[in-house]
């Protein structure tokens, strides 16, 4: 388990290192947050995951669902898109009182982490829900913090590039 969780992270890095190539293409932020969530939410076991990303003045969202939860996590990743910004990382439903923002979401527990841009400004976040066996993880966290992070640094890059483009 732990050399296949080794292997989609390389492999997920050695394509966000590439980003800036894919970056000739539109589309590639949103190609790139599908693939951070999709891995995020694969590697920590959760049932779903959303990925947004702040462009300019849009945000760009990347969502995956485990496929027979599709339905139910659809409304689950809404609502804490929505309010994903108040919350602390890590929440499990010990939590719940004391995280107005997360009552009537039926889940057992939150990871949130921030997409950090190399000036320290959060430029969007990684969230995971409904782990399926037990609460998050500290492996987990850090998962999803160096997921964030590569994903940061890849988007950075494609929107230098797009910048560049107009310039040129």
């Amino acid at each position: 388990e732990e050399r296949r969780a080794a292997a989609m992270i390389r492999r997920l890095s050695s394509f966000l290192a590439d980003a800036s190539l894919s970056a000739r293409q539109s589309g590639a932020d949103a190609e790139i947050l599908h693939l951070v969530a999709e891995h995020a939410r694969e590697l920590t076991n959760a049932t779903c995951a959303s990925a947004s990303w702040t462009a300019g003045v849009t945000d760009i969202y990347a969502r995956s669902f485990e496929p027979d939860a599709a339905d139910a996590s659809a409304d689950v990743i809404e609502r804490l898109e929505r309010v994903g910004a108040t919350l602390r990382p890590r929440v499990s439903r010990a939590d719940w009182p004391e995280e107005r923002a997360l009552r009537g979401i039926r889940v057992s527990n939150v990871l949130t982490v921030p997409f950090v841009a190399l000036d320290g400004r959060h430029v969007g976040r990684l969230q995971l829900a409904g782990r399926r066996d037990g609460d998050f993880t500290d492996v987990d966290e850090a998962v999803a913090v160096h997921l964030a992070d590569m994903a940061a640094a890849a988007l950075e890059r494609v929107q230098l590039y797009a910048g560049s483009k107009t310039l040129s």
